[in-house]
């Protein structure tokens, strides 16, 4: 009969078919896998029928060991000779019984001289240990303990005494005498270890003191000694390396830079003291401090309506004035930006004026405009019946700061505005040149200029009044 009948496949055309057909071919390997033997012994391996063997021989079975071994034809020839070994083993073992009895009263005996011995040793054990609560301090020479009655020690044996807490702190010597009776002990104690004051002591018997050991070898030298002792109230210097020195000095002290300090000089090395001074001091410029000058040297305290005031020459000085008169003032660094005062009411920066309104010059006669002119109106009254011409200097000559403006009013004639060097730019035709190419400034017209680069020029043309006393700007 085949054991494992395995389905085949047609075609892949099915994958469901296929699937199932793999799967039970799987399972009919496992279970012909698992209905054979394994020569390895993994379960299951037993037999659940006969095992026919087909004529076939079973080789290399082992010798029979117990009854349910199965048994070789050698084996069975040999029965004779086994029956006669066992007869002799039989006759041995009654032989070893009879020895064993005598062996085990043997045992018995030495069994009971064992437990004497052990009783024994353990007497003496006992005998050459014992405690002591008497408080002694960690340290050589004679110590004296309250210890157990009863015990083996005597004069010449060396015992030890550790603290029953830490056994690190110990005394050891040899006995000088022990009372049997009363426990006491006299121990001279050669060496320790640890500190302390105990009453802890477990004492037990202990080897001699070794001989002294070899002298181990000679160390490194230490660093070499300072030398020199200075005395009471001295100040102490090194002299050298290794040497310190003594110094006495009164004052002040000072260091040389070369060898011991040395006393300072009054007026060399240091400001003598200047004694008494009232109010404020000041500095002589010869290494000395004087009394400072009221009025000269600081401005006095004010009273009533007195108040500070700066003077043309920058020096403090007082006034009875309700205001702070002071002169130029320079902001930032010196000469960098400089507010003064141009006139009643004006400001100026860097020379040019900041007002709060158009400042009017009244000119009859042909003008050139000056930097105080910037933000201001030149004007040409008509009490002067006469042309007249007014010049904007070059830049070269007056730098007015970019966006400057400055007005021009007409009240009688004509006015001609013309520049010295640079160019001028008539706003809204963007003609250039002096004003008039066309009809000059007419009476009752007014211009106005403004800066617009070093260069340059513009003037807006306007036919608003603007003249003194009037309320309206030209602008």
């Amino acid at each position: 009969m085949t054991k494992l009948v395995l389905s085949p496949i047609a075609n892949l055309q099915n994958e469901s078919t296929v699937v199932a057909t793999i799967n039970a071919n799987n399972t009919a390997v496992i279970n012909a896998l698992e209905n054979t033997l394994s020569r390895d012994g993994t379960d299951p391996n037993q037999m659940t029928d006969n095992l026919d063997m087909n004529s076939f021989q079973i080789l290399n079975l082992p010798q029979a060991t117990d009854p349910t071994s199965p048994v070789r034809l050698q084996e069975v020839g040999d029965a004779p000779t086994y029956a006669a070994n066992a007869a002799a083993s039989a006759a041995s073992a009654a032989s070893h019984d009879a020895s064993s009895a005598i062996h085990d009263t043997n045992s018995s005996n030495s069994a009971s001289a064992a437990s004497a011995s052990a009783t024994l040793a353990q007497g003496y054990v006992t005998g050459l240990s014992g405690t002591s609560t008497t408080s002694l301090t960690i340290g050589t020479g004679s110590k004296s303990f309250t210890a157990n009655t009863g015990k083996l020690w005597v004069a010449g044996q060396f015992v030890t005494a550790s603290s029953n807490a830490n056994s690190a702190n110990y005394m050891h010597g040899s006995i000088t005498s022990y009372n049997s009776s009363t426990g006491a002990l006299v121990v001279n104690v050669l060496d320790i270890g640890g500190s302390g004051t105990l009453a802890d002591w477990n004492l037990t018997i202990s080897g001699t003191q070794g001989p002294q050991g070899n002298t181990g070898s000679t160390g490194p030298a230490g660093p070499t000694g300072i030398s020199g002792t200075p005395t009471v109230n001295q100040f102490a210097t090194w002299n050298n390396a290794t040497t310190i020195q003594g110094v006495s000095i009164t004052g002040l002290v000072k260091g040389n830079g070369a060898s011991a300090p040395t006393a300072a000089v009054s007026g060399t090395d240091y400001q003598a003291p200047i004694g008494t001074i009232s109010g404020i001091a000041k500095g002589n410029g010869a290494n000395a401090l004087t009394a400072a000058v009221s009025g000269t040297d600081y401005c006095p305290a004010t009273t009533g309506s007195s108040v500070l005031k700066a003077s043309a020459g920058g020096t403090a000085a007082t006034t009875t004035s309700d205001a702070l008169t002071i002169g130029t003032i320079e902001l930032g660094n010196a000469s960098d930006t400089t507010l003064s005062r141009a006139s009643a009411g004006v400001l100026a920066v860097e020379g040019v004026n900041l007002t709060p309104n158009i400042p009017i010059t009244s000119k009859s006669v042909a003008y050139t405009t000056v930097l105080g002119d910037a933000n201001t109106a030149i004007y040409h009254p008509s009490s002067d019946n006469n042309a007249r011409t007014f010049t904007i200097d070059s830049n070269a000559n007056v730098a007015y700061p970019v966006g400057t403006c400055l007005t021009f009013i007409n009240d009688i004639n004509t006015v001609t505005i013309t520049l010295t060097t640079d160019t001028l730019v008539l706003a809204g035709s963007g003609s250039t040149g002096s004003r008039p190419p066309g009809p000059a400034l007419p009476r009752g017209q007014n211009s106005d200029s403004a800066e617009v680069c070093g260069k340059r020029v513009r003037m807006w043309p306007s036919r608003e009044s603007c003249r003194p006393g009037s309320s309206r700007l030209p602008w």
